[in-house]
């Protein structure tokens, strides 16, 4: 009996933390993109990304070239040898995604715009008093990485 109820526990545990998520699954095994147009800081930026990716079994560094703005997600990120990793675009209706190095991509690059959205919206959009901030990190959701600006372009 009690290997039954922490079975169901973990997996209420497990279903919470999904539902909290950015990459929280919708019925029929997709994930939901959320509206770029909650960004309230417009970003056209090379950035330079490290840490725990949804996805990926290890920690990693991108370089990436990342446009947010009401009307757009546009993210590109790089491996250290110049490679592009993968792209992922979203204008509120139509999704795209390229990699020739991820299996899962299409998921993958669902959490990671959304991930972007959310940090350019809300309580991530203003850092410091106002001012924005140069270093900020996606945690709290399974996995984690820091976001550092490099050139605004």
């Amino acid at each position: 009996m009690k290997r039954r109820r922490s079975f169901f526990s973990i997996f209420a545990v497990a279903i919470l933390i999904l539902s909290f998520s950015s990459c929280a699954v919708l019925g029929g095994g997709k994930k939901a993109l959320k509206s770029p147009g909650t960004v309230l800081r417009s970003v056209d930026e090379h950035q330079l990304l490290q840490g725990t990716f949804p996805y990926l079994p290890k920690e990693s560094v991108f370089e990436a070239l990342t446009v947010v703005r009401s009307d757009i997600a546009d993210i590109t990120l790089f491996l250290p040898t110049g490679q592009t990793f993968c792209h992922a675009k979203w204008d509120g209706k139509t999704y795209t995604y390229e990699s020739a190095f991820i299996e899962n991509g299409e998921a993958f690059g669902i959490c990671l715009i959304n991930d972007f959205i959310d940090l350019y919206s809300g309580d991530y959009a203003e850092k410091d008093g106002g001012e924005e901030s140069d270093v900020m990190e996606i945690s709290g959701r399974g996995y984690s990485f820091r976001i550092e600006t490099l050139e605004v372009r």
